[in-house]
């Protein structure tokens, strides 16, 4: 339902179609049984995630604009729900059974009650599964440096932090944006 809602707000015509596009072939490039191979009668492994969320583009029938779509929508770190008291408009948008009404409600809540959680997860309706409030592990940052003599650096990064970790935290991307002087 989620990637349904997903496909749904990126365009794709037929979003259940490409939803089970996007799990059939998830679950065919998947993790090989950890016996080498046999087949024991134990139950499939579970395949892994994508890595990447370009890795969309290897899905057949994703469209290269539907995968630009999803992008800024869809990460491949964290878990599989969101967080509505964090999550942008257009990542709340794609929850299955959003309207535009029903999104601008919640928009307008969440301004109003931030911390309300009871609140605002009832305004997601059927959504509500696919929502947690959580601490987050995983963010997206951008960075930006302009230094005096004009030399100016800026990246993406994904930053995660786990309990236990004996760093304070790890860099899991790094995308740097082409370098600009400042003028």
């Amino acid at each position: 339902d989620l990637l349904t809602g997903l496909m749904r707000a990126v365009g794709a015509p037929n979003p259940d179609g490409i939803a089970k596009q996007i799990v059939d072939w998830r679950d065919a490039h998947g993790a090989a049984p950890a016996n080498g191979g046999q087949n024991t009668g134990a139950a499939k492994p579970v395949a892994p995630p994508f890595s990447d969320v370009s890795q969309l583009s290897q899905v057949p029938g994703m469209r290269p604009e539907w995968v630009a779509a999803a992008a800024p929508l869809t990460t491949v770190f964290g878990n599989a729900t969101i967080n509505p008291l964090t999550a942008p408009a257009a990542v709340i948008g794609t929850l299955p059974g959003m309207t535009g009404d029903r999104l601008t409600a919640f928009l307008s809540a969440r301004q109003l009650y931030p911390t309300d959680t009871a609140r605002l997860t009832a305004l997601l309706a059927n959504a509500q599964s696919f929502v947690s409030v959580k601490a987050p592990q995983a963010v997206s940052v951008r960075l930006s440096a302009l230094l005096r003599d004009g030399y100016s650096a800026k990246a993406d990064a994904v930053i995660v932090s786990l309990k236990g970790d004996g760093e304070p935290y790890r860099v899991l991307t790094w995308k740097p944006s082409p370098r600009q002087n400042a003028l």
